[in-house]
C-alpha cells in the first residue's frame, strides 16, 4: 500500500499475519428445532422466525464473542470481512462459478475468486480498516502522514467517479462509493500481482487473456434504468459494468494484455493510472 509509512505497514503486515477466513460453512450449524413452521401462515411464520432471531441474540447478552459464529448463511451469494474480529467471510453462496471453478486453470481462478479474496482482504486498509488494529481493538493506526497520503489518493479516485454519467444526468457519488471502488481497485491489482507471482507452470500460455474476462465476469447484471438510478442514490457500490472495466484500466497488465492504444475505449495513459500497490 503506498501511502503506508513504515510504522503503519509494520501494523499491516501484523494485520495480515492475524487474518483469520471463514469458508464454506460453519463448523456448528445453528439450531432452528424451536422454531414453529406452519402451513398457510406466511405471516405468523414470519412473526415467529423474528421472534426466534431475536431470543438467540439476546441469550448471547453478556457472554463472550463466539469467534466460530457465522454472521452470513453459507448459502448466501455475499462475502465480507469484520474489523473486529479481524476475518474474511466466504460463504458457500458465492464460491461457484463464476467466481471460482475447480476445472478452470489459476489465470480464471485469481481472475475470480482471487480478486474477491483480495477486495475483502483490502478493506482491512482502507479508511475503515485504519480504525481497527491488527488484533480488531479500535484505535487509529496510521499517522497524519498516512492519513494525508490517503486522501491524496482517494481524492482522485472520487473525482473520477464523479465525473461518470452512467445515465443521462445521473453520476456516479464518488465519495459515497469511495470504500468499495477502492477494494475493487486494490482487489484486482493485488491478485494479479499474486497470479504473476505464481511459478511459470503457474502462468500457462494466454493465462492473461483469461485472468480478465474471469474477473468481469462477477459483474454481469442486466437491470431497467429505473433501477440503476436507484441504486445511485442508495447503493455503496459503482453500478457493475464500471466495476468491471474501471479497475482493469487502471492496470498496467490490462493494457499489455490487449494492446489498448490512444482513441480505445478503455485506454488510460500510463500517467493517469491510479497505482495502489
Amino acid at each position: 500500500m503506498a501511502w503506508l509509512t513504515p510504522a503503519a505497514r509494520a501494523e499491516a503486515a501484523a494485520k495480515v499475519a492475524r487474518m483469520t477466513a471463514k469458508v464454506g460453512y460453519p463448523a456448528a450449524w445453528r439450531d432452528y428445532g424451536a422454531l414453529e413452521i406452519r402451513r398457510a401462515d406466511a405471516l405468523g411464520n414470519r412473526d415467529r422466525a423474528r421472534r426466534h432471531e431475536w431470543l438467540r441474540l439476546a441469550a448471547l447478552s453478556g457472554k463472550p464473542v463466539d469467534r466460530q459464529a457465522w454472521a452470513m448463511s453459507p448459502l448466501e451469494p455475499n462475502a465480507f470481512y469484520d474489523p473486529m474480529l479481524n476475518q474474511i467471510n466466504l460463504p458457500a453462496g458465492i464460491l461457484p462459478a463464476p467466481f471460482f471453478d475447480a476445472k478452470a486453470d489459476d489465470a480464471a481462478n485469481y481472475g475470480g475468486i482471487g480478486t474477491l479474496i483480495a477486495h475483502e482482504i483490502s478493506h482491512a486498509f482502507d479508511s475503515n480498516g485504519a480504525q481497527f488494529d491488527s488484533r480488531g481493538v479500535q484505535r487509529d493506526w496510521w499517522s497524519a502522514a498516512d492519513h494525508a497520503a490517503f486522501d491524496a489518493l482517494t481524492t482522485q479516485v472520487v473525482a473520477r467517479f464523479d465525473a461518470i454519467e452512467v445515465l443521462p444526468g445521473a453520476r456516479v457519488n464518488g465519495k459515497f462509493t469511495l470504500p468499495e471502488n477502492m477494494a475493487d481497485l486494490m482487489g484486482l491489482q493485488l491478485a494479479w500481482r499474486a497470479w504473476r507471482s505464481l511459478p511459470e507452470t503457474g502462468q500457462a500460455s494466454g493465462g492473461a487473456e483469461r485472468f480478465f474476462p474471469a474477473y468481469a465476469q462477477q459483474w454481469a447484471a442486466k437491470r431497467r434504468d429505473e433501477r440503476t438510478r436507484q441504486l445511485l442514490a442508495s447503493d455503496p457500490h459503482a453500478p457493475p459494468s464500471l466495476r468491471a472495466n474501471f479497475p482493469a484500466m487502471q492496470l498496467d497488465g490490462f493494457h499489455e494484455t490487449f494492446g489498448t492504444r490512444e482513441g480505445d475505449a478503455m485506454f488510460v495513459p500510463a500517467q493517469d493510472r491510479l497505482r495502489v500497490w
